[in-house]
């Protein structure tokens, strides 16, 4: 399988991709027995309702166009009491000889309102009554309906669980293994190897992780929200006048006002957000290499267009060689494949003995197909290389759901659960995959062997920092921000002691505060004299917030954090040291947001409630 790695675009096409939606149906289908859950009950449910979802819609339009009907009837009404007046009025007003016309016109005028006002009273108030009628019987029983489905589903919306993707790729294949959750343990095997360090920077918060191992080599999938400054345009008018002495077309002299809108503007600094995802990839093979390579735009050209891509590419290149021979640097030495040279760059490497161990004929031929095919997302990604350490960013993943929320497939019909839980799976497999690609690639990176790790037998802390990071961000911001603030805000945490099994840290949550402001702009007027206009505009000041938080270990599903969360020892715990309930779940990880000092002597407790926990296996 290693070895078939080597061609990621071919294995992915013509395997993985069938295994892993294959292990995504069969996966399904187990919960489905485990369950226990009425397929065809659920199936006939959903049908029902949604035809009294259709019925219910039908009835709708029949009643918007009767209320259109009763509008017109109205507005008709109106219309032939005012000719009733005009013709009464006419009647007393005209000659004799037309009398009996107006009289006519009015009565029969007046006939036409009275009869549209019986026909208001009787026909329509009734008709709107009785469609009101069958409105009201179709929407119970379309809610009736959906709560059968709900409930139908039940048994199995409650035993969704997080990282069921990892539990497809174990099935689907060996070479490729996803972490639970990123532990202590394999950040320290990280940092001692590769360098890894925690994200210190207080404008950068990490909102996902995934870790995991490829060829026993570690990753990191990261998605991380960074604050950075922009800038914002703020106008501001101020409208002058003033008098001219003219001369008309006669010679006089007379004075006019005249008017003009002078218009000025401001730039300043607005706080930013951004969200970015990359891989980490650590290897220690050539672990002196450092480059660079960004997207080459080949992807889904022909070969001319590509032959002549490389060709102006190729000059440049040649260009480089010389320029920075001439300087007598060692500079970019060309491997002798000219497209390779062009498509995947990395002209700024600074070690071509380390750059061909890596890039051999095999990894130059898996590299080029990856970055020729338009499919499945084409050349989209950048490639850094930092000694030991390897970061992909690509576009394809900026998109991309890679939390496992199981919320994304807990829905009242079967079929359509099932839909999305494959197709959810799916694409995160996919984009995982190819973020993958790249190093998948290298020969060398597949043949070596990681350092054998010794797990340290006590750490500083339970948990990584960015694990607390990314809970901290599952909770609404609203919980740690300032009370001030005006803006999203960056969570940081700030680990604080070991209680137990658990953590308790500090989030500080980075945020800006405004200020209302007024700068007066000069700006030269028609009336020959510089004028300050006014442009009110909003000055931002950072402000931080801590919120004390706890981080502990389950071993248990979601199913049965619910079942615990609703004990009654549980919700007593829960009131000695959660503020407000605020406590999540996820792959394998609680946090809570404390509302009292958390103790070696709450965690023993805590401890013992989640072992009373019934774990399902």
């Amino acid at each position: 399988m290693a070895t078939d790695l080597l061609g990621p675009l071919s294995l992915y096409n013509k395997t993985l991709k069938n295994e892993f939606h294959q292990h995504a149906e069969d996966y399904f289908d187990e919960l489905i027995q485990k369950s226990q859950v009425d397929v065809e009950g659920n199936k006939l449910t959903v049908k029902a309702y949604k035809d009294a979802l259709a019925k219910l819609e039908v009835a709708k339009k029949k009643m918007s166009k009767t209320r259109s009907l009763k509008v017109f009837l109205i507005i008709l009404t109106v219309i032939f009491f005012i000719v009733t007046l005009i013709f009464a009025y006419s009647a007393f007003t005209t000659p004799v000889v037309s009398l009996m016309v107006d009289l006519i016109i009015a009565i029969a005028s007046l006939g036409l309102a009275i009869l549209m006002i019986v026909l208001l009273a009787k026909k329509i108030k009734k008709k709107l009554k009785d469609q009101q009628a069958v409105i009201d019987g179709l929407t119970n029983q379309a809610n009736q309906r959906l709560a059968e489905a709900q409930a139908q589903m039940a048994c199995l919306n409650r035993i969704f669980d997080w990282n069921a993707h990892a539990e497809i790729v174990k099935r689907a294949t060996d070479v490729l293994k996803i972490d639970r959750y990123f532990d202590i343990q394999r950040y320290h095997y990280l940092q001692e190897n590769y360098g890894l360090e925690d994200e210190l920077d207080e404008h950068i918060s990490t909102d996902m992780i995934m870790s995991g191992e490829i060829v026993k080599n570690p990753f990191l999938l990261v998605r991380q929200v960074k604050q950075t400054m922009g800038s914002k345009t703020y106008y501001g008018t101020l409208t002058i006048s003033w008098t001219e002495t003219v001369r008309d077309s006669n010679g006089k002299s007379h004075t006019v006002t005249r008017t003009q809108t002078l218009h000025a503007s401001v730039i300043k600094p607005i706080p930013v957000y951004n969200y970015n995802t990359f891989l980490v990839y650590g290897n220690e093979a050539a672990k002196d290499l450092h480059f660079t390579r960004s997207p080459s735009g080949a992807s889904g050209l022909s070969e001319k267009q590509i032959d002549a891509k490389v060709k102006k590419g190729m000059k440049a290149l040649t260009k480089k060689a010389k320029k920075d021979l001439a300087k007598g640097n060692s500079g970019f030495t060309a491997l002798g494949n000219e497209e390779f040279d062009v498509l995947f760059g990395a002209k700024d490497r600074d070690n071509e003995v380390e750059f061909r161990l890596l890039f051999t004929p095999l990894a130059q031929k898996s590299l080029l197909e990856l970055i020729k095919n338009k499919e499945p997302y084409g050349d989209d990604f950048y490639f850094v290389k930092d000694g030991p350490l390897n970061f992909i960013t690509s576009a394809h993943s900026q998109n991309q759901d890679y939390y496992g929320n199981p919320a994304r497939y807990i829905s009242y019909d079967l079929e359509e659960s099932k839909k999305a839980f494959i197709n959810y799976n799916d694409n995160l497999l996919q984009g995982l995959f190819f973020d993958l690609a790249p190093v998948l690639c290298i020969p060398l990176y597949q043949q070596h062997e990681p350092n054998a790790f010794n797990p340290y037998p006590t750490y500083s802390q339970n948990f990584t920092s960015y694990e607390m990071e990314v809970l901290s961000n599952a909770f609404d911001p609203d919980i740690f921000k300032h009370p001030e603030t005006a803006t999203p805000v960056v969570l940081k945490s700030n680990f604080q002691e070991k209680a137990g099994s658990a953590d308790t840290t500090v989030i500080k949550a980075f945020s800006f505060r405004t200020e209302d402001r007024l700068d007066y702009v000069s700006v030269y007027g028609g009336d020959g004299r510089y004028h300050n206009v006014p442009v009110p505009w909003e000055e931002y000041l950072p402000i931080d917030y801590e919120t004390p938080m706890v981080i502990k270990g389950f071993e248990g599903s979601r199913e049965d954090f619910n079942d615990l969360f609703n004990t009654a020892e549980f919700q007593s715990f829960m009131q000695k040291y959660v503020r407000d309930s605020h406590i999540i779940y996820q792959r394998g990880l609680i946090a809570f947001i404390m509302s009292s000092l958390y103790t070696t002597n709450a965690d023993e407790e805590l401890t013992n409630l989640l072992k009373k926990a019934k774990i399902n296996k």
